[in-house]
């Protein structure tokens, strides 16, 4: 299943709901919101900084995320997310032969 780097800062009132359910109650949440979209959660972290949480979840699409993301909007965080590549697929992607020119070459 595609892996994804899920990135998000809270707003005011996620911080506050951060502070009432702690931080394992912020996990729970995104497993718990990831279980009925057909993915799952691997790992998230806390950060400081820019971001103030960095999670990676299995997810079987890309629409799948955007409906993750739409569910952790709603609830007052700013996110984005990358999808990742396994050094496998990243290996398959550089044997592939692309033909590309750049305009006025």
């Amino acid at each position: 299943m595609p892996k994804f780097l899920f990135r998000g800062s809270y707003a005011a009132t996620g911080m506050k709901a951060v502070q009432k359910n702690k931080g394992t109650g912020g996990e729970n949440e995104v497993a718990y919101v990831c279980k009925p979209l057909g993915g799952t959660l691997d790992v998230m972290y806390f950060a400081l900084g820019e971001d103030d949480v960095v999670a990676i979840v299995d997810m079987p699409g890309k629409s799948h995320v955007a409906n993750l993301c739409a569910a952790v909007r709603a609830r007052g965080m700013k996110t984005s997310v990358l999808p990742l590549l396994t050094a496998a697929e990243m290996d398959s992607l550089c044997t592939e032969n692309v033909n590309y020119q750049p305009p006025g070459s």
